[in-house]
């Protein structure tokens, strides 16, 4: 069941526990790829803020430089969203 409310703002804190992300497009002749990210909080809730990219897009030379290596590209996703990869405990 559902009901309606007069809207009612609801400020909380949470923190960005960890992140998902998977190939949303990839053009191979532009030599680019577009990264869907979603954030998650320790409970794997999703985490949705304006200031939060979803997307992230590597072409050019950062696409040449990928080769083979997916660290390079968790590195580089982790760079393009100013976030610090942690290491599993």
């Amino acid at each position: 069941m559902s009901a309606l409310v007069e809207p009612l703002s609801v400020t909380y804190s949470t923190s960005i526990d960890h992140i998902c992300y998977y190939v949303q497009s990839m053009d191979l002749s532009k030599k680019e790829i577009v990264f869907f990210v979603t954030y998650l909080d320790v409970n794997d809730v999703i985490i949705t803020m304006p200031e939060l990219p979803s997307m992230v897009t590597i072409s050019g030379e950062e696409y040449n430089l990928w080769g083979q290596d997916d660290g390079y590209i968790i590195q580089l996703l982790f760079k393009k969203l100013n976030l610090t990869p942690r290491t599993p405990t």
